[in-house]
């Protein structure tokens, strides 16, 4: 395993212990923006406000009888 794949699986076990709701993928996603020097506050707002928005929507969808 190479030290970008060791990095992911320790990242991905302190994901789950802290309950981020983050899949591997997602994750990795975070992680590389990261690299390029990206404010990781910053970072964690976007994803709590695409959250909010997605539970809006799913809200929205819910109230209206067009959920999935």
């Amino acid at each position: 395993m190479d030290p970008k794949e060791q990095q992911l699986e320790v990242a991905f076990e302190i994901n789950k212990l802290l309950n981020c709701g983050l899949d591997k993928e997602t994750l990795s996603i975070c992680m590389g923006i990261l690299e390029t020097g990206v404010n990781p506050e910053a970072l964690a707002d976007v994803i709590k406000q695409i959250r909010k928005e997605k539970q809006k929507l799913l809200d929205s969808e819910s109230k209206s009888g067009t959920g999935e």
